[in-house]
């Protein structure tokens, strides 16, 4: 079973949360792909994505993540993964893409700890306490 990238807005089109679950496949993330880079070819301002990967079991290699546009995209701000550095095979893929592409990245332990993060980064933000969760907007073709 193919597994999905769900999506939310804590803040419209600048602070974004991405839940990686199961076994994502290529299809998959090109979907996600092309849907995000439209996305980021709107708007003006950065949009900073936190990405949770506590349910990520599978993703495909590494070769074909590099080719996603979205990384490289010019409106990326900060990328903050979620327990991403814990588990081995997931850090290897993000620290290689880091390097690549010159990231700004960091890792959190909790979902909260990277939305406080990017608030303490990035004064245009509205407060904290007004970011929720938009309805689920989720990536896959199946």
């Amino acid at each position: 079973m193919a597994g999905s990238i769900e999506s939310h807005w804590y803040v419209e089109k600048r602070v974004r949360l991405l839940t990686a679950i199961g076994h994502l496949d290529l299809p998959t993330v090109k979907v996600y792909d092309e849907e995000s880079r439209l996305l980021y070819d709107s708007v003006t301002q950065p949009v900073h994505v936190i990405i949770d990967v506590r349910q990520l079991k599978a993703v495909p290699p590494l070769s074909e993540l590099l080719k996603m546009a979205t990384l490289w995209h010019k409106r990326i701000g900060m990328v903050v993964s979620v327990q991403a550095m814990q588990r081995p095979l997931i850090r290897l893929i993000f620290t290689t893409i880091v390097s690549i592409g010159r990231l700004n990245y960091r890792d959190m332990s909790t979902i909260e700890q990277a939305r406080l993060y990017i608030a303490s980064c990035d004064a245009s933000l509205p407060p904290i306490d007004t970011w929720t969760p938009s309805p689920l907007a989720e990536t896959n073709p199946s």
